[in-house]
């Protein structure tokens, strides 16, 4: 799922060479690795459908001592991609992540020339704080990057609420 992301919204932004090549493989090993060795602070939610998942959402509580917690992935099945889950997922998971903690900020890095992304953060209530070029891992180019936030994560509450997150799928 995050290869095929990857693959459909970075097009054009990162090297045709590295999203049509190693990708697989280099993700597989990301996520095992990030799996079977967390950091004590990362929380992965997943959304299943016929016991296969097509939605999943990983924080890092606590990454940043001014914008709080990461969300360093949010990934939704090309197939349900509209069908409001991604929505779910993230009220799910700031939810849950609010049971055990304090701090009321959540943050994102979405890059610039990624709209879908961008539209989706910004109406679920998060404002562009900043936009600074990161390398890429492609590690041949440099892309900016949109340094979401929400100043109060009730505001992602509040929006999943609005649009009535009653889906099937």
């Amino acid at each position: 799922m995050h290869t095929n992301s990857w693959r459909t919204y970075y097009r054009g932004i990162w090297t045709d060479n590295y999203l049509d090549n190693d990708l697989l493989n280099e993700r597989l090993t990301y996520w095992k690795n990030k799996l079977q060795h967390p950091p004590s602070n990362q929380k992965v939610r997943v959304a299943l459908h016929n016991n296969r998942i097509v939605d999943f959402a990983c924080c890092l509580i606590g990454d940043d001592p001014v914008d709080g917690t990461l969300l360093d992935n949010l990934h939704v099945g090309s197939e349900i991609r509209g069908s409001g889950i991604g929505k779910l997922l993230l009220n799910d998971a700031v939810s849950g992540w609010l049971e055990n903690n304090h701090e009321n900020k959540f943050y994102c890095w979405v890059l610039k020339q990624n709209f879908q992304a961008r539209y989706f953060y910004e109406k679920m209530g998060a404002i562009n704080k900043e936009v600074i070029p990161l390398e890429n891992p492609d590690g041949i180019t440099s892309s900016m990057t949109c340094r979401y936030v929400w100043l109060n994560v009730d505001l992602i509450l509040r929006y999943a609420q609005f649009f009535n997150l009653i889906i099937t799928i």
